[in-house]
Parts: C-alpha cells; structure tokens; sequence
C-alpha cells in the first residue's frame, strides 16, 4: 500500500514540476489538467464503490440546485433566476467536478486508505458549496441580495459545519 502512496505523491509532484518548468504557460496548464483528469479518471474505474458514491452526492447536490432554481423562480420570477442561472450552474458544475478530481484524496487519516464513499463530511460541504455557488450567482448575475436571503444562507452553513463538528466530536469520544 505505501508503494501506491509513494508512486501517487510522485506523479502529482511531477505534475507540478512540470508545470513549474514549462513556467505555468496556457500550454502547461492544459498538460497538467488533462494529466490530472486521467489520474482521477483512472481513480474511479479502479473504485467503483467510491464512483457510485460521487455520482449519487452529484445527484443529490444538482437536484438541490435545481430545487434551488424553481423556488427562486417562485419568489423572485423567471428573469431574476435567468440572470442567476449562468454564475449559479458554473459554481454547482464546478464544485462536482472538484470533488471528481479530489476522488483519489478520500483516504483515511494516518492510514493512506482510499475510502470506499465519499461521505458525510464532503456532503455537507458541498451542501455549503451550494449555499456559497447561489450567493455567487446571485454576485455574478448583478442581482441584490436581501438580509434574509444571505442569513438564511449562512445559517444553513454553519448549522451544517457545526453537525459536522458534532459527528466528528461524537465519533472521537466512542472510540
């Protein structure tokens, strides 16, 4: 298992050195993006269990979003959801794809294992993410955002860190 470890850390520090070398030109970034989709790419097929996972919390998350979308919709109208439709639609696809390319960081602490889900704690951030991709699109669409809406917001936030705290607490004093 230590040489899996090993070879991994390798590869993502050639990744850098290479990008260092080629002096982070437009040309070194796609190598390194596309070399870094194939090593999440072949994290996945290699962990089903953990694939399978993404792809239900991606399902969870963007189902979320558009739930997100039609109430807004009702409240705020057709035209404020478009004009917050792009920024909102390009953080939620981005957050999903950062957890794909982070799949081979789900390991256990002290251990080097890759974990067989992606669990409960990367759930509820990406539910944050989520809170943080509206109040994003809401920035990026020009619409303004009343009190309540960015309380709300963060209130949801940081119930959902402090739950992860208490799991996290819970799971500590059991052991």
């Amino acid at each position: 298992m230590a040489q899996t470890i090993d070879n991994e850390n390798q590869f993502v520090v050639d990744l850098l050195t290479t990008l260092r070398s080629e002096k982070f030109s437009p040309q070194a970034w796609i190598h390194f993006l596309g070399r870094s989709w194939e090593m999440s790419l072949a994290t996945a097929n290699a962990n089903h269990s953990l694939k399978r996972s993404w792809a239900r919390t991606t399902i969870f998350i963007g189902t979320l979003a558009l739930a997100v979308l039609v109430v807004n919709s009702i409240y705020e109208g057709p035209n404020q959801t478009l004009r917050l439709m792009p920024g909102f639609v390009f953080c939620v696809a981005w957050q999903q794809s950062d957890l794909f390319w982070h799949l081979g960081l789900n390991r256990k602490d002290g251990l080097g294992k890759l974990l067989p889900i992606v669990g409960a704690a990367n759930t509820l951030t990406w539910l944050r993410g989520l809170g943080a991709s509206y109040l994003s699109g809401r920035l990026v669409g020009g619409l303004s955002t009343p009190s309540w809406i960015a309380l709300l917001v963060f209130l949801v936030c940081f119930s959902s860190q402090s739950s992860l705290n208490f799991l996290y607490l819970s799971r500590l004093s059991f052991c």
